[in-house]
């Protein structure tokens, strides 16, 4: 299993695809906080921001869910595209062990991502909201530590939920928009104000885990507000969860019965 891993890390290092789509997804999600920041001029804009979303707006959620999920998607598409796979799999006959290293490699690199996209955003949030230091009253606030692991864990649920989506379809065009419709679109096509199941659904994408994980006091947000539409912390925690899962476990089933 090391030299899977090794062999991995060094083909995900080689694939120039990744690491622009590292770079670039880094970017957006730091231009979209950016901008975010410069739009508010409230007096304590910093810790609003910084109590919402741990620095992650809703449009850099957005940015990290579909870049990073095509990201995920393009380790395996590249692979089956190329003529790569067929290679890997004599090499290494136990798909499954591929498949794993495959997928802890990518976690671990995306959920890096992820903590230096966050720091950054959180140092260029301080400073253009004029904020000198750290603001204490976050040090203890748990509603900021749950929005800063949710931001952050969100980069690798993005990226083994496309990879996953990659080992089931394999095509490289309808990958991406397979990933597009699950992660981003279909949060918004699932959604009601009078039917209960439709909003369950809308619940149990990380669209709206997300949302719900980075609700806290300091964005406004109160604990008698539930709302028919928002879910529970745990339930949006289990949302986290169960969507690589099920992905990397439909990847699974799809790698070891059919042919490359």
């Amino acid at each position: 299993m090391t030299n899977l891993l090794r062999a991995e890390w060094i083909k995900i290092r080689s694939l120039r695809s990744f690491v622009a789509g590292l770079l670039l997804g880094a970017l957006g999600v730091l231009s979209c906080n950016v901008n975010a920041v410069i739009a508010d001029r409230s007096p304590h804009r910093g810790v609003r921001l910084l109590g919402g979303g741990g620095v992650f707006t809703n449009d850099a959620h957005i940015v990290v869910l579909y870049l990073f999920g095509s990201i995920g998607a393009m380790v395996m598409v590249s692979e089956y595209g190329s003529g790569l796979i067929r290679t890997t799999f004599t090499a290494v006959p136990a798909r499954t062990e591929v498949l794993a290293a495959k997928a802890i490699v990518v976690a671990a690199v995306t959920a890096f991502a992820g903590l230096v996209t966050y720091v950054v955003s959180l140092i260029v949030t301080l400073i253009l909201a004029g904020q000198h230091r750290f603001p204490s009253v976050l040090l203890h606030d748990a509603d900021f530590h749950r929005a800063m692991a949710a931001s952050i864990l969100l980069f690798p649920l993005s990226a083994l939920t496309g990879l996953g989506v990659g080992v089931v379809v394999r095509h490289t065009a309808t990958t991406i928009v397979a990933v597009s419709v699950l992660l981003v679109l279909l949060p918004t096509f699932v959604t009601s104000q009078k039917r209960a199941w439709v909003n369950d659904l809308h619940n149990a994408t990380p669209f709206a885990a997300w949302q719900r994980l980075t609700l806290g006091r300091l964005n406004g947000w109160r604990p008698g507000d539930g709302g028919f539409a928002n879910p529970t912390i745990g339930g949006s925690w289990l949302v986290y969860l169960l969507w690589p899962s099920i992905a990397l476990l439909l990847a699974l089933l799809a790698i070891r019965r059919r042919d490359v």
